[in-house]
């Protein structure tokens, strides 16, 4: 009996499996785009979003966009004000003063209150005040603990997509 005659083909060589995500943290999470894909996706589903398009957010995914857009905040040189604070005012008109179904909640609400005023303050009265970064810190951190918990349970309950491919080689 030869090698080929046998009724199991042979395995390829170039075979394509879907690579494992190693969830450690929501900052590892956050900084690996591979893995902050796989959590957007959990969090889509989350929200019952799975069948929309990707326009169209739900409230953790929402959670999720602010917290990166945070992120890019706090990366911004304290020199920069004129890049401070049309970022400020643009998070503001992203994420607060929007239309109700797009808003984010924030627990803290004299955080946001001060926020919300000093964006105001600064895109209507005059462009002298400095934008104030410390007044986003709060509801970051009142943001950033409920995606935590969110990726808490996330990475409790994740299990990889098992493809069928995957499912017939071990059955055969």
């Amino acid at each position: 009996m030869t090698s080929s005659g046998g009724s199991n083909p042979a395995p390829t060589t170039n075979t394509t499996t879907r690579p494992t995500i190693n969830i450690i943290n929501l900052e590892s999470t956050l900084s690996n785009e591979q893995t902050l894909e796989a959590f957007r996706t959990f969090l889509r589903s989350a929200d019952g979003k799975t069948k929309f398009s990707s326009e169209v957010k739900g409230r953790f995914e929402r959670i999720l966009d602010l917290v990166l857009f945070c992120r890019k905040l706090f990366d911004i040189h304290k020199d920069s004000d004129k890049e401070l604070r049309e970022a400020m005012i643009n998070m503001n008109r992203l994420f607060f003063d929007c239309e109700f179904s797009k808003r984010v909640a924030v627990p803290g609400q004299s955080s946001l209150r001060t926020f919300k005023t000093h964006c105001w303050e600064m895109d209507f009265r005059t462009s002298t005040i400095q934008p104030n970064i410390s007044l986003v810190r709060p509801i970051f951190e009142d943001i950033y603990r409920k995606l935590q918990s969110k990726h808490d349970y996330w990475k409790r309950t994740y299990r990889p997509a098992t493809t069928l491919r995957a499912v017939l080689c071990n059955i055969l």
